[in-house]
């Protein structure tokens, strides 16, 4: 209700993604934590951002961003959200030292979570061990390629916020643009080369990408409803 407008725009939203998909709702109900982990990001840099602009220094401001560092350290997709976060402020805060210092509570946070676990099995990393499980199907050259590829182009996406003016539902935007380039190529490939199971179950982990950008497109429909532009 902080980000639409109306409580029918947000309860649209909600019904989309939760009832629109058949995936996303048996995550819902078997307690998946895909989809779901998404909507905390999203929360997590709305409140997160929210503080900033109120200039809030105290506890509550700490407190969103240890919860924003979760959240990040949940998936390694999210590896596009803090050069957006990061955009965001430098466009809307107090410069550049005022930015780095609030966006280092969350990523230490992240940080502090993950590489604990990487460091106790590096050849089962489970964010390397899941990509290369998607990529298995390629010849290994190829797979290690777009391990390298992928992630770099979704932060250079990400990077197109440094250059755009940025407001929350651009950068939901572009979140879902950066982590798409992560998520769907496997997923098109597969198809390509006629896997077509595969091809199947990797278009499902798009779905973190499809929240983002549903939420930029219900609160472009939402404003263009008002201002008769939609």
């Amino acid at each position: 209700m902080k980000f639409f407008r109306f409580r029918s725009t947000a309860l649209a939203f909600l019904l989309v993604i939760l009832l629109g998909g058949a995936d996303v709702l048996d995550d819902f109900v078997v307690g998946y934590d895909y989809s779901i982990n998404t909507l905390y990001i999203c929360v997590a840099v709305f409140l997160f951002l929210q503080t900033y602009e109120e200039n809030e220094k105290g506890w509550r401001h700490i407190l969103v961003g240890v919860f924003l560092g979760v959240a990040l350290s949940s998936r390694a997709i999210y590896v596009v959200i803090p050069p957006l976060v990061m955009a965001y402020m430098l466009q809307n805060g107090k410069g550049i030292i005022a930015a780095l210092r609030s966006l280092l509570l969350p990523i230490l946070t992240a940080v502090a979570i993950t590489v604990p676990y990487y460091l106790y099995d590096p050849a089962h990393f489970t964010p390397l061990q899941v990509a290369a499980d998607k990529l298995d199907f390629l010849p290994p050259e190829y797979a290690r390629l777009l391990m390298l590829l992928l992630p770099t182009l979704a932060l250079l996406i990400a990077c197109i916020g440094f250059f755009l003016r940025l407001t929350i539902s651009r950068l939901f935007l572009l979140a879902g643009l950066a982590s798409a380039m992560i998520l769907l190529p496997s997923g098109l490939i597969a198809f390509c080369l006629r896997e077509y199971d595969f091809g199947f179950e990797s278009l499902c982990y798009c779905e973190a990408a499809a929240i983002f950008i549903a939420l930029w497109a219900f609160f472009r429909f939402e404003r263009g409803s008002l201002t008769g532009t939609c």
